[in-house]
């Protein structure tokens, strides 16, 4: 969300739902404040 700002919450979920199903972003930590990373960077920029 504060890499977003422009986005509502349902709207980032959705997107981050979406980069996990395509395996381009993994997940470090198991609550809310867990941080999401690029699988590696070619992936995102394609």
């Amino acid at each position: 969300m504060q890499v977003l700002p422009a986005l509502s919450k349902d709207q980032v979920q959705k997107l981050v739902a979406e980069l996990k199903k395509e395996g381009k972003i993994y997940k470090i930590g198991a609550t809310k404040a867990a941080l999401w990373y690029p699988e590696n960077t070619d992936s995102i920029a394609s």
